[in-house]
């Protein structure tokens, strides 16, 4: 399972360490701006990636009407 996050609020090990203690196995990083995606600055300590603004809310949205989970 991987965690859809946003960026801001805290560094990328806290997110990864808070999506860990989840259970998720992975982590997918909303950009916090418009336009295309920011790389991360960093090798994480889970798989995972940064995807634009736009893709992040339509992720949640979609996930949202599924009761927060999805496939």
């Amino acid at each position: 399972m991987a965690a859809l996050v946003s960026r801001g609020g805290c560094t990328f090990d806290s997110k990864v360490e808070r999506v860990r203690r989840a259970g998720a196995t992975g982590i997918l990083l909303a950009d916090n701006r418009p336009g295309d995606p920011n790389f991360i600055p960093l090798q994480l300590a889970l798989p995972g990636g940064m995807i634009s603004d736009l893709d992040g809310a339509s992720l949640r949205a979609y996930a949202a009407s599924r009761g927060g989970r999805t496939t």
